[in-house]
């Protein structure tokens, strides 16, 4: 009798769903959930959501995550993998780097999956947007094509993004040796056979397909701008105009002379003769805009440099500061989190202190302008520390 009894409770149990198995979350994780997690999320308190999270990666098994990743799912936060994925990215944009061993094996299992399909939901994403496809749009006016090169700035830069995060993965991976996996299950470990390297060159091969849209698409608006700048009435038009040739010209012609041409994959880069085409283009273009073209320079510079100081966010202080290499490097200085789209500014008389746009008033004018006049340089050979001013005051390009 008992040996029948044991073997019906054991087909009832494989009937009851997994959740009903494990039990209920316990209630002081529940209460933490809506006293610590919730709140910290809210308020983008990274350094809370890592104490609590670090302690639950250790501690709970994978069944006991899925659970609580249910439970933060109920009060609309992400689970658990992709919170302590957003914290180290965080981390790594400060300057620290979590890969170093500390890392719970348990977190690599919940993050690094959530980080392999993010970047290839990205990717992907933009790889079916109209730049990937054989035929390029052929746009009428100037600012068509204004608009479609900063979407291609944006791509590129959202792929470039991409690929550090491939990079940051195969590190988590790296510092994770079989020794530290021993206490996870079959299943656990296999979520963490992830090819970043794979991933990195999808995101390589993208990029790469991305400059030749926007070469294809330079050639194709230096050809229009040129006739714009000679006929067209509208001198905002033939503003437009003159800033295509003024920052197409020379990236056209450095692009074309990086590669032979059987070594691009679009047609129209093939062309045995098109380096030459595109030289002569360029200098009736150039002949064409005239003084134009410097106003042009000037204008479209000061706009995006005015745009940076007043939407721009660094990574730290509530956007309010630059990462930390910012002080060793001056090539660090200038990434910045940028709206991919002009905000629309909160009107001045509104009452909004602290939800305005921007949230702050001309902040980083008053804090970024100290950040670029020396650098402080230091001899690894002779361990004699120099500060050398370094200048970056050729705004030639965009940054």
């Amino acid at each position: 009798m008992t040996l029948r009894l044991l073997a019906l409770a054991l087909s009832v149990s494989t009937l009851l769903p997994a959740s009903l198995q494990a039990g209920p979350v316990p209630k002081r994780i529940e209460t933490l959930i809506k006293s610590k997690i919730v709140p910290a999320y809210r308020q983008e308190d990274s350094a809370s959501i890592e104490r609590i999270l670090s302690n639950w990666l250790t501690k709970f098994n994978d069944e006991e995550l899925d659970k609580i990743d249910e439970l933060l799912d109920s009060h609309g936060v992400p689970p658990t993998g992709r919170l302590i994925l957003d914290v180290r990215v965080t981390q790594l944009l400060a300057g620290n780097n979590p890969a170093n061993g500390k890392v719970p094996p348990r977190e690599l299992t919940r993050s690094m999956p959530v980080l392999f399909d993010r970047v290839n939901e990205e990717v992907e994403r933009i790889t079916e947007s109209e730049f990937f496809e054989e035929k390029l749009p052929d746009y009428s006016g100037m600012q068509d094509y204004h608009d479609a090169f900063w979407e291609i700035h944006v791509a590129k830069n959202k792929l470039r993004t991409a690929k550090r995060s491939t990079r940051y993965g195969q590190a988590f991976l790296d510092a994770a040796t079989a020794t530290k996996l021993r206490g996870l299950t079959k299943a656990e470990q296999e979520s963490l056979e992830i090819d970043f390297t794979a991933q990195e060159k999808a995101v390589d091969e993208a990029i790469d397909r991305l400059d030749e849209a926007k070469t294809e698409m330079q050639i194709a608006a230096l050809s229009k701008a040129a006739k714009v700048v000679r006929e067209s009435d509208d001198y905002k038009e033939r503003l437009r105009a003159a800033y295509v040739i003024e920052f197409s010209s020379d990236p056209i012609i450095e692009t074309l002379k990086k590669k032979s041409p059987n070594e691009y994959e679009r047609p129209l880069l093939q062309d045995e003769q098109l380096l030459s085409t595109v030289e002569s283009s360029v200098r009736y273009a150039r002949e064409s805009a005239g003084d134009l073209a410097e106003q042009a320079r000037l204008l479209y510079l000061g706009m995006h440099w005015w745009m940076r100081g007043r939407y721009g966010a660094g990574p730290d202080g509530m956007g309010l500061l630059k990462s930390v290499h910012a002080l060793r490097s001056d090539e660090a200085q200038f990434p910045l989190y940028m709206p991919t789209k002009p905000p629309q500014p909160t009107e001045p008389s509104a009452s909004s202190y602290g939800y305005g746009v921007p949230q702050y008033d001309r902040r980083h004018h008053y804090i970024w302008m100290y950040e670029y006049r020396t650098m402080l340089s230091k001899n690894v050979f002779t361990e004699e520390t120099t500060y050398e001013p370094k200048s970056k005051t050729k705004l030639d390009q965009f940054y």
